[in-house]
This record gives C-alpha cells, sequence and structure tokens, in this order.
C-alpha cells in the first residue's frame, strides 16, 4: 500500500481489506493480491482467495509482534 510502513500497514491492511470486503469495487485495497482478487473464474475461488488474504493478515500481525518481542530483548516469548 502506497506510503505504508512497517509500522502502519497492519492497520492499513486491516481498514483497505475491509472495505474491499464491503465493496468488491473499492480501489482502496491493492497490490498483487487485489489482482488476483479481479481476476475470479472458478466458483468457489472468491472464498479461498478472501481466507489467503486473512491469513496473510494474521502472518502480518504477527510479524510486527515477534519484531517487537525481539527489540525488547524477548527473544524467547517471540519464539
Amino acid at each position: 500500500m502506497k506510503g505504508a510502513t512497517l509500522w502502519t500497514y497492519d492497520d492499513e491492511l486491516a481498514a483497505t481489506w475491509q472495505a474491499y470486503r464491503a465493496d468488491h469495487r473499492d480501489l482502496r485495497f491493492t497490490g498483487e493480491l487485489r489482482r488476483e482478487l479481479d481476476n475470479l473464474t472458478v466458483t468457489g475461488e472468491r472464498a479461498a482467495a478472501e481466507r489467503t488474504v486473512d491469513t496473510y493478515a494474521v502472518y502480518e500481525r504477527d510479524d510486527r509482534k515477534i519484531r517487537k518481542l525481539l527489540a525488547a530483548d524477548k527473544e524467547r516469548e517471540a519464539g
């Protein structure tokens, strides 16, 4: 997302993804995942693609948690 930083990305992803889920024509959710969502052709593909984005968002949030723990010298908690 244009202008997002490592520390603002999660909130921006959540906001743009929520906007997209409410209206698939909303253009705030962008990037490679959006390109795939705009090119769905198989029955059931949308549900699978949306689960993928949901899972990706969890991965990104977990990455930030691990980075914060490591920065706080809490390597054991990060593992």
